[in-house]
């Protein structure tokens, strides 16, 4: 709850980036936040394949599509040529598109660390820098993503959570381990699991999966 509170609080900022190894909740989260806030949103999971960047505009036209049918339609066109047209052209008419659609939405693009296309990350850059605009970019990824985070800190544009905002505190650990073991926890254990997995989440379902049936949670 901490962590969509902050979320929902800067939303009116243009980028979110969640930052974190594997396991820590990145796609959670923000599914958390978008879906279960009632949030208009669109969700773009990335795979290698998506660094062509033709690939690439034709999953993000058709996602903020999915919200707005009608509103990426000269977007759309310019994919119809031959070749793919230049990201400063292809970023204007996003954000012209993007202008059109009148209503607040997030989109989030998942796992960008896979992501390693220049052309990519300038798009992605450009429309962070447009002014205005109704779009909310969420970046989930492994890594920091190549675009000027240092400069939009500077300008409060960027919400960051990483590694040790996403580690469960003592009480959250508390909570999770004796929803997943389904009956109460001694303190001791509770601490002794909180200490050894340092709030990772991944670490303390196993741990919980590891003890459920274990008479005594002491160990």
């Amino acid at each position: 709850p901490r962590l969509i509170e902050r979320l929902s609080q800067n939303i009116d900022r243009s980028l979110t980036v969640v930052s974190a190894p594997a396991g820590y909740g990145k796609s959670t989260l923000l599914s958390s936040w978008v879906n279960g806030h009632g949030i208009l949103n669109a969700w773009l999971s990335l795979d290698e394949s998506d660094n062509d960047t033709a690939q690439f505009l034709t999953y993000f036209i058709a996602a903020v599509g999915s919200i707005f049918p009608q509103a990426m339609a000269k977007s759309s066109a310019l994919l119809d040529t031959a070749a793919t047209p230049q990201i400063p052209m292809v970023a204007d008419r996003l954000v012209a598109d993007l202008d059109q659609t009148g209503e607040p939405f997030v989109l989030v693009l998942d796992d960008y660390h896979l992501i390693h296309n220049d052309d990519i990350h300038k798009l992605l850059t450009a429309l962070i820098k447009a002014p205005g605009g109704s779009m909310h970019l969420a970046v989930a990824s492994r890594k920091d993503p190549p675009i000027p985070l240092a400069t939009y800190r500077a300008k409060g544009w960027v919400t960051e959570i990483r590694a040790n905002d996403l580690r469960f505190s003592t009480a959250e650990a508390a909570a999770f381990v004796e929803k997943c073991v389904g009956r109460p926890v001694k303190e001791s254990a509770l601490a002794a699991l909180g200490s050894k997995t340092e709030g990772w989440v991944t670490a303390l379902r196993l741990a919980a999966l590891t003890v459920r049936n274990s008479p005594d949670l002491e160990h």
